[in-house]
Protein backbone atom coordinates (compact mmCIF):
# COMPACT_ATOMS: atom_id res chain seq x y z
CA UNK A 1 0.00 0.00 0.00
CA UNK A 2 2.76 2.44 0.93
CA UNK A 3 4.68 1.69 -2.27
CA UNK A 4 1.54 2.10 -4.40
CA UNK A 5 0.67 5.44 -2.81
CA UNK A 6 4.25 6.69 -3.16
CA UNK A 7 4.27 5.65 -6.83
CA UNK A 8 0.99 7.49 -7.36
CA UNK A 9 2.44 10.65 -5.80
CA UNK A 10 5.48 10.38 -8.07
CA UNK A 11 3.26 10.04 -11.14
CA UNK A 12 1.25 13.03 -9.92
CA UNK A 13 4.41 15.12 -9.66
CA UNK A 14 5.55 14.14 -13.14
CA UNK A 15 2.11 14.89 -14.60
CA UNK A 16 2.07 18.24 -12.79
CA UNK A 17 5.44 19.22 -14.24
CA UNK A 18 4.43 18.33 -17.78
CA UNK A 19 1.02 19.95 -17.42
CA UNK A 20 2.39 23.24 -16.07
CA UNK A 21 5.08 23.37 -18.75
CA UNK A 22 2.39 23.01 -21.40
CA UNK A 23 0.07 25.53 -19.79
CA UNK A 24 2.85 28.11 -19.54
CA UNK A 25 3.97 27.36 -23.11
CA UNK A 26 7.50 26.93 -21.90
CA UNK A 27 8.34 24.13 -24.29
CA UNK A 28 10.67 21.25 -23.65
CA UNK A 29 13.19 23.34 -21.73
CA UNK A 30 10.68 24.32 -19.08
CA UNK A 31 9.37 20.75 -18.97
CA UNK A 32 12.90 19.50 -18.31
CA UNK A 33 13.40 22.11 -15.59
CA UNK A 34 10.16 21.24 -13.81
CA UNK A 35 10.74 17.51 -14.08
CA UNK A 36 14.25 18.06 -12.74
CA UNK A 37 12.87 20.04 -9.82
CA UNK A 38 10.52 17.22 -8.92
CA UNK A 39 12.96 14.41 -9.60
CA UNK A 40 15.76 15.87 -7.50
CA UNK A 41 13.46 16.45 -4.54
CA UNK A 42 11.80 13.05 -4.75
CA UNK A 43 15.13 11.27 -5.13
CA UNK A 44 16.74 13.13 -2.23
CA UNK A 45 13.72 12.54 0.03
CA UNK A 46 13.71 8.83 -0.74
CA UNK A 47 17.46 8.45 -0.34
CA UNK A 48 17.61 10.30 2.97
CA UNK A 49 14.68 8.33 4.34
CA UNK A 50 16.17 4.95 3.38
CA UNK A 51 19.63 5.85 4.67
CA UNK A 52 18.29 6.79 8.09
CA UNK A 53 15.50 4.18 8.33
CA UNK A 54 17.93 1.32 7.60
CA UNK A 55 20.77 2.96 9.54
CA UNK A 56 23.13 2.75 6.57
CA UNK A 57 26.74 3.82 7.21
CA UNK A 58 26.27 7.29 5.71
CA UNK A 59 26.31 10.24 8.13
CA UNK A 60 25.19 7.77 10.79
CA UNK A 61 25.73 10.25 13.63
CA UNK A 62 22.89 12.38 12.22
CA UNK A 63 20.28 9.60 12.03
CA UNK A 64 17.09 9.69 14.09
CA UNK A 65 14.72 6.73 14.54
CA UNK A 66 12.09 6.17 11.87
CA UNK A 67 14.04 7.59 8.94
CA UNK A 68 14.46 11.13 10.29
CA UNK A 69 17.53 13.34 10.62
CA UNK A 70 19.01 15.55 13.32
CA UNK A 71 19.33 18.49 10.91
CA UNK A 72 15.51 18.57 10.67
CA UNK A 73 14.21 17.52 14.12
CA UNK A 74 10.85 19.23 13.56
CA UNK A 75 10.06 16.62 10.90
CA UNK A 76 9.92 13.89 13.52
CA UNK A 77 7.64 16.06 15.67
CA UNK A 78 5.25 16.80 12.80
CA UNK A 79 5.13 13.10 11.94
CA UNK A 80 4.47 11.91 15.49
CA UNK A 81 1.74 14.46 16.15
CA UNK A 82 0.24 13.90 12.70
CA UNK A 83 -0.11 10.20 13.48
CA UNK A 84 -1.84 10.93 16.78
CA UNK A 85 -4.24 13.44 15.26
CA UNK A 86 -5.01 11.12 12.34
CA UNK A 87 -5.77 8.29 14.78
CA UNK A 88 -8.11 10.57 16.72
CA UNK A 89 -9.90 11.57 13.52
CA UNK A 90 -10.24 7.92 12.50
CA UNK A 91 -11.66 6.89 15.87
CA UNK A 92 -13.80 10.02 16.41
CA UNK A 93 -12.03 10.74 19.69
CA UNK A 94 -10.93 14.14 21.07
CA UNK A 95 -7.93 15.66 19.35
CA UNK A 96 -4.73 15.15 21.35
CA UNK A 97 -2.61 17.92 22.78
CA UNK A 98 0.35 18.66 20.57
CA UNK A 99 3.71 17.87 22.14
CA UNK A 100 7.37 18.12 21.26
CA UNK A 101 9.48 14.98 21.09
CA UNK A 102 10.57 15.76 24.64
CA UNK A 103 6.97 15.74 25.84
CA UNK A 104 6.53 19.47 26.31
CA UNK A 105 3.71 21.53 24.80
CA UNK A 106 4.10 22.82 21.25
CA UNK A 107 4.41 26.59 20.96
CA UNK A 108 3.69 28.58 17.85
CA UNK A 109 1.41 27.89 14.87
CA UNK A 110 -0.16 24.44 14.73
CA UNK A 111 -1.73 24.43 11.26
CA UNK A 112 0.97 22.26 9.67
CA UNK A 113 0.39 19.53 12.24
CA UNK A 114 -3.21 19.23 11.10
CA UNK A 115 -2.19 19.36 7.45
CA UNK A 116 0.09 16.36 8.02
CA UNK A 117 -2.67 14.61 9.96
CA UNK A 118 -5.22 15.07 7.19
CA UNK A 119 -2.77 13.66 4.64
CA UNK A 120 -2.13 10.67 6.88
CA UNK A 121 -5.84 10.19 7.34
CA UNK A 122 -6.39 10.20 3.57
CA UNK A 123 -3.25 8.43 2.37
CA UNK A 124 -2.04 6.46 5.36
CA UNK A 125 0.93 6.96 7.70
CA UNK A 126 3.75 7.11 5.17
CA UNK A 127 6.81 9.18 6.18
CA UNK A 128 7.56 9.84 2.49
CA UNK A 129 4.13 11.18 1.58
CA UNK A 130 4.67 14.75 2.76
CA UNK A 131 8.16 15.03 1.17
CA UNK A 132 6.77 13.75 -2.14
CA UNK A 133 3.98 16.33 -1.96
CA UNK A 134 6.64 18.90 -1.10
CA UNK A 135 8.35 17.90 -4.34
CA UNK A 136 5.17 18.74 -6.24
CA UNK A 137 4.93 22.05 -4.38
CA UNK A 138 8.49 22.72 -5.57
CA UNK A 139 7.31 22.20 -9.14
CA UNK A 140 4.46 24.63 -8.57
CA UNK A 141 6.79 27.19 -7.01
CA UNK A 142 9.22 27.03 -9.93
CA UNK A 143 6.32 27.34 -12.37
CA UNK A 144 4.97 30.45 -10.61
CA UNK A 145 8.46 31.96 -10.61
CA UNK A 146 8.67 31.28 -14.35
CA UNK A 147 5.27 32.88 -14.97
CA UNK A 148 6.15 35.97 -12.92
CA UNK A 149 9.45 36.48 -14.71
CA UNK A 150 7.92 35.75 -18.13
CA UNK A 151 5.32 38.49 -17.73
CA UNK A 152 8.05 41.03 -17.06
CA UNK A 153 10.90 39.67 -19.18
CA UNK A 154 11.88 37.23 -21.88
CA UNK A 155 11.88 33.43 -21.81
CA UNK A 156 15.54 33.20 -20.83
CA UNK A 157 14.95 35.33 -17.73
CA UNK A 158 11.94 33.22 -16.84
CA UNK A 159 13.95 30.01 -17.14
CA UNK A 160 16.67 31.44 -14.90
CA UNK A 161 14.02 32.35 -12.32
CA UNK A 162 12.60 28.82 -12.42
CA UNK A 163 16.08 27.31 -12.08
CA UNK A 164 17.04 29.52 -9.13
CA UNK A 165 13.81 28.86 -7.25
CA UNK A 166 13.61 25.19 -8.16
CA UNK A 167 17.19 24.22 -7.40
CA UNK A 168 18.09 26.50 -4.50
CA UNK A 169 20.06 24.12 -2.22
CA UNK A 170 18.33 24.87 1.08
CA UNK A 171 14.91 24.71 -0.57
CA UNK A 172 15.71 21.29 -2.02
CA UNK A 173 17.00 20.00 1.32
CA UNK A 174 14.08 21.18 3.45
CA UNK A 175 11.58 19.87 0.92
CA UNK A 176 12.99 16.37 1.46
CA UNK A 177 11.71 16.38 5.05
CA UNK A 178 8.31 16.71 6.70
CA UNK A 179 8.65 20.48 7.01
CA UNK A 180 6.45 23.40 6.02
CA UNK A 181 9.06 25.40 4.09
CA UNK A 182 7.90 24.15 0.67
CA UNK A 183 4.29 25.11 1.32
CA UNK A 184 5.21 28.50 2.76
CA UNK A 185 7.41 29.35 -0.24
CA UNK A 186 4.74 28.22 -2.68
CA UNK A 187 1.99 30.24 -0.97
CA UNK A 188 4.23 33.32 -0.78
CA UNK A 189 4.91 33.26 -4.53
CA UNK A 190 1.27 32.57 -5.36
CA UNK A 191 0.25 35.50 -3.14
CA UNK A 192 2.78 37.75 -4.87
CA UNK A 193 1.51 36.64 -8.27
CA UNK A 194 -2.12 37.34 -7.30
CA UNK A 195 -1.21 40.73 -5.80
CA UNK A 196 0.60 41.74 -9.00
CA UNK A 197 -2.31 40.58 -11.14
CA UNK A 198 -4.74 42.65 -9.09
CA UNK A 199 -2.47 45.68 -9.24
CA UNK A 200 -1.97 45.31 -13.01
CA UNK A 201 -5.72 44.95 -13.57
CA UNK A 202 -6.39 48.02 -11.46
CA UNK A 203 -3.76 50.02 -13.33
CA UNK A 204 -5.23 48.98 -16.67
CA UNK A 205 -8.75 49.85 -15.51
CA UNK A 206 -7.84 53.44 -14.70
CA UNK A 207 -5.64 53.73 -17.82
CA UNK A 208 -2.48 54.70 -15.94
CA UNK A 209 0.77 54.94 -17.88
CA UNK A 210 2.89 51.79 -17.71
CA UNK A 211 5.60 53.48 -15.62
CA UNK A 212 3.24 55.13 -13.12
CA UNK A 213 2.96 53.61 -9.64
CA UNK A 214 0.08 54.15 -7.24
Amino acid sequence: MIQATSAALVLLGVALGLGLAGRLRGGRRLARILLGVFGLRALLATALYLISAFDLPILRSLHLPGGFWQFAPDAEMYHANGLRIAAALANSTPLPALTTMGGGPVSGPTDFFYYVAVLYRLLGPGPLYVPLINASLGVGTAAVAYALARRHGDRSAAEVAALLVGFWPSGVLWSSQILKDSMVTFLMLVSLDLALRVWEARRAAVLLPAGCLV
